[in-house]
């Protein structure tokens, strides 16, 4: 059968602080640019990437007064 997850336990954390969060976003901006998907995370449609370089909209709405630029 299809899985979305891979088997295992995974890696969970609290994320408390900017620093923190900047770098596992980070991280996840580049997983299609690793997989071949995109040439930058920017161009990925479906990466918040955009948003986060420059507060600008992607396909998914991201609510913006969450976090602060």
């Amino acid at each position: 059968p299809y899985r979305f997850w891979q088997d295992g336990g995974g890696y969970d954390r609290n994320i408390a602080e900017y620093e923190t969060l900047s770098h596992v976003v980070e991280y996840m901006h580049g997983n299609p640019v690793r997989r071949g998907l995109a040439e930058s995370a920017t161009e990925y449609e479906w990466s918040s990437a955009k948003f986060w370089e420059d507060g600008s909209e992607g396909a998914i709405p991201i609510n913006k007064e969450s976090f602060p630029l």
